[in-house]
């Protein structure tokens, strides 16, 4: 909705990695777990990361941040998946891009 675009969103956060996070699999237990927390917690989506603070994605999408006038997204550990290819090819030639670890401390 263009609320979430105007007013930002809430999120969750949960520690998290898929097994094989390049394989997009029927493995979603723990994203539809996390999403019933999301609920209750009246947020809109979970942002899970590695024990060490690593940002991944979401329980439903790939995680990309704005910070300093540059897109930042994961470079690992996350599907590489159609939209996420789409996004950046968008995004190439008229902004920055990196693709480079974020933690959890880069954007609380």
């Amino acid at each position: 909705p263009q609320h979430y675009f105007e007013q930002g969103i809430k999120v969750m956060t949960e520690s998290y990695a898929r097994p094989f996070p390049l394989a997009k699999s029927t493995q979603y237990l723990s994203a539809i777990v996390a999403m019933q927390k999301v609920q209750k917690m009246g947020a809109v989506d979970v942002l899970f990361h590695t024990e060490e603070g690593r940002l991944l994605e979401t329980g439903t999408a790939n995680f990309f941040a704005v910070k300093e006038g540059v897109f930042l997204t994961p470079p690992t550990f996350v599907l590489m998946g159609v939209t996420r290819q789409v996004v950046l090819e968008l995004l190439e030639g008229k902004f920055p891009v990196e693709e480079r670890e974020l933690y959890l401390n880069e954007i609380s």
